[in-house]
């Protein structure tokens, strides 16, 4: 079977592996159900350019993502979960294409083709192939990259410097999606021509070409974001917390070797073939690229487990080299059953019923049913907290409104027949910070599972006034 043949195998194996279930409603991760409410919104309004969340514009992230989920929504027919995570399936298909094509220029074909299905089959990658979140689509715009980083580092006259631009455009794709991780193809870049004499490292004139391609991909998105309010949005999104780290949680230096040893699993049992490998032949490209980043991404406070994604399909080249290079023969065969039963792992596990103490849908689904079960279509509706955003996305409205605080709720409600939604836990506080000021005549108050464990909720009626 040619190039050509193993790619259409990596798509098929890799839809089959990732489709089946994507609907499902047991498992939703944090945030997934904001970039779904976001892109329903983006559809609604039409503006492409400046995402907004609940009305209110949404400066944590730039629109790449929503963009793609609200095309999807447009060819589908309307906002659903399933085409939510849609782009992020697409997107881990395309990496693991990616990552063929890497390895057809850094190892061969055989170590390839294993490498695409074997990251395909690591655990933290297809978790993130089903979630709503701009990780998966950041991983292969970083992939697509490096892919045509690795060509031309091999090209020569035109076609090296074409390459080379289409390598920094998707970085600047990549920097316009997530953030500065976006620059892991410089890394590759430097490292790819490791022991290799028919890679030549990138020159001033390649890095410049390069970094024309990265502004002009970047420039087609901030330009206009620029224009649209005289670079307001784009300052709030360059300091927002998520970039200037403020929220960081200082972890210590060697954090990430747990959530490496458990995000890469089934292939972290093959890491010792890894080591061995390197002893018998040096280090290779793929291994350099994974030990700088990690080591780059050790070093930066503000950690956390899915900056680990981009990392993971060079270790799963570089495990594919060591295993397919091994001497044992049966190390082989044992990867190979080991990767097809990690493919059919997913699939298998949503088919299958879950256990009496799992609940069948996710809590902050439950939380936002009952309530719209008891508010009338057409009437506003007020929450306390990130609840608001599935509650929209479920209601499928735009008069849901989130809060934070006693004085967000008077200014939130400003006429009759409106509703709020309120924990348990802050229920006294909200009621003493609107007393004689708003009436709240409580609907029900009710234990219902939401985050991760039983909580209680309380639905009221508010009217303007009060004793």
């Amino acid at each position: 079977m040619g190039s050509w043949g193993h790619r259409a195998l990596v798509v098929v194996l890799g839809l089959g592996a990732l489709l089946p279930f994507l609907g499902q409603t047991r498992d939703v991760a944090p945030h997934e159900m904001r970039h779904a409410e976001i892109a329903r919104e983006m559809l609604a309004r039409g503006d492409f350019l400046v995402p907004h969340l609940l009305g209110a514009e949404y400066d944590d992230k730039p629109a790449a993502l929503h963009v793609a989920i609200a095309a999807v929504y447009r060819v589908g027919g309307g906002p659903s979960l399933a085409l939510a995570r849609l782009p992020s399936v697409l997107a881990a298909v395309a990496g693991a294409l990616a990552l063929y094509g890497i390895g057809l220029v850094l190892a061969d074909r055989r170590a390839a083709l294993f490498a695409a299905f074997a990251c395909l089959g690591v655990f933290e990658y297809g978790r993130m192939a089903h979630v709503a979140r701009p990780d998966m689509l950041f991983t292969a715009v970083i992939l697509g990259a490096c892919l045509a980083a690795a060509h031309a580092l091999g090209a020569a006259g035109t076609r090296r410097s074409a390459l080379f631009a289409l390598a920094g455009a998707f970085t600047g794709l990549a920097l316009v999606t997530k953030g500065p991780v976006g620059g892991i193809p410089v890394v590759f870049m430097l490292l790819a021509p490791l022991g290799r004499r028919d890679l030549r490292r990138p020159r001033l004139g390649d890095a410049a070409v390069f970094g024309a391609g990265a502004v002009a991909a970047v420039g087609a998105w901030a330009v206009p974001a620029y224009l649209r309010d005289g670079g307001g949005y784009l300052h709030r999104v360059l300091v927002q917390p998520d970039l200037s780290g403020e929220s960081s949680v200082p972890r210590p230096v060697w954090w990430y070797l747990g959530e490496l040893a458990a995000g890469f699993l089934p292939l972290t049992l093959l890491l010792p073939a890894v080591v061995a490998d390197v002893r018998r032949r040096g280090y290779t490209a793929p291994v350099a690229v994974f030990v700088v980043l990690l080591v780059v991404l050790s070093l930066v406070p503000k950690k956390r487990p899915h900056y680990l994604l981009p990392l993971y399909p060079f270790l799963a080249l570089a495990v594919a080299e060591a295993v397919t290079r091994s001497p044992r023969r049966w190390l082989v065969r044992a990867t190979a059953l080991l990767v097809a039963a990690s493919l059919v792992a997913t699939p298998v596990y949503y088919a299958l019923p879950p256990p009496s103490f799992v609940p069948r849908v996710a809590p902050e689904l439950v939380v936002a049913r009952r309530v719209l079960a008891s508010v009338p279509p057409g009437q506003p509706l007020v929450c306390l907290g990130e609840v608001a955003e599935t509650v929209g996305f479920e209601a499928r409205r735009d008069d849901v409104v989130e809060i934070g605080d006693a004085r967000d709720l008077l200014r939130a409600v400003r006429g009759p027949d409106a509703w709020v939604l309120v924990p348990a836990e802050r229920r006294a506080e909200i009621v003493q910070g609107v007393a004689g000021r708003l009436a709240l005549a409580e609907v029900f108050s009710d234990v219902l599972p939401g985050h991760g464990r039983q909580r209680g909720w309380t639905l009221y009626r508010a009217a303007a006034g009060g004793s």
